[in-house]
């Protein structure tokens, strides 16, 4: 067997467990994705059955407008110490709303 041939036969296999890596790493963004709409679902629907806004939100939790827009729209993961201080924050809100 020539060198040339060697060559080849190991780019080939490296490429395809290149390749393979790719995929797995592309369903697992998809998995990623879904359950960050869930949470982001149940964020929004928690907030709105309370009747308060992502700005009255972000001001409680001393974060951006923009920040509990992106977890609620599944673009960023919520930690868990946030997703307490959000319920804190939303429980808060509506005691004084009441």
């Amino acid at each position: 067997m020539s060198a040339a041939t060697k060559l080849s036969e190991s780019k080939s296999f490296t490429f395809r467990v290149h390749y393979s890596g790719r995929n797995e790493w592309r369903r697992l963004r998809l998995a990623l994705y879904r359950s960050n709409l869930v949470v982001a679902s149940v964020l929004r629907e928690i907030r709105t059955a309370h009747g308060i806004t992502q700005a009255e939100v972000a001001k409680q939790m001393k974060v951006s407008g923009a920040c509990i827009c992106l977890w609620e729209g599944g673009h960023y993961t919520i930690s868990p110490e946030r997703a307490k201080q959000f319920r804190a924050a939303v429980t808060n809100l509506s005691a004084r709303k009441e």
